[in-house]
């Protein structure tokens, strides 16, 4: 049995089908079979693709084999240069937006365009690696201020020396500073007194 036998039905898409292909695809034939299985057949640049529908999922006929080669996203980067980029909306026109503006692929410049026909540039691999690691350290810097800013305690410092009248006596000074250490002296000598601030005291310097 050959396998024409086995085809119940063969024609052309209908316009409705044809709306609904890839970006660049053009119709062939529309092909059921005795199985209740269709498959429909397309051009893509030079190659012969075949699917169980129109959307797919399509795959690239490679002569000798009969196991179709699936089409990837690296099959359209490759056709389409920047692709990745693009948050496509309609595969049938390949429109979508790209950093919150419409673009659409331009067969004339054979790249993306804004709707004004400027050129899309869409940053080297090289370029973005920097932008995101420029991110993560700005990110990190940001975490860490903040974090500082929670940890560290407010200091509050005095601009100016105290001031101390003139009528200030030795026993003010005493009272202010009460807490004395006594240092060791050799036998039959008066111990010397050192006076040692607390830290009440050192309160009042910073006052």
């Amino acid at each position: 049995m050959s396998a024409s036998d086995n085809i119940d039905y063969q024609g052309t898409w209908s316009t409705e089908e044809a709306a609904l292909a890839p970006f660049g695809f053009e119709p062939n034939l529309v092909t059921e079979f005795k199985d209740g299985s269709t498959v429909y057949s397309a051009k893509w640049k030079s190659e012969n693709v075949i699917a169980p529908a129109p959307l797919g999922p399509w795959g690239i006929i490679q002569p000798g084999n009969n196991q179709p080669e699936k089409i990837t996203d690296d099959h359209w980067k490759l056709i389409h240069p920047g692709i990745q980029h693009i948050t496509v909306l309609d595969w049938h026109n390949l429109t979508g937006t790209y950093d919150n503006k419409n673009v659409r692929w331009s067969c004339s410049q054979n790249r993306f365009v804004y709707d004004n026909n400027r050129a899309v540039h869409f940053p080297t691999e090289e370029e973005g690696e920097v932008a995101e690691v420029s991110q993560l350290l700005e990110s990190s810097q940001r975490t860490l201020e903040r974090t500082t800013a929670k940890v560290t305690p407010e200091i509050t410092t005095s601009t100016s020396m105290p001031q101390r009248s003139p009528e200030t006596t030795r026993q003010e000074l005493a009272r202010k500073f009460p807490t004395t250490v006594v240092a060791s002296t050799s036998k039959g000598k008066q111990p010397a007194t050192i006076q040692t601030p607390t830290p009440q005291s050192l309160k009042q310097l910073n006052q």
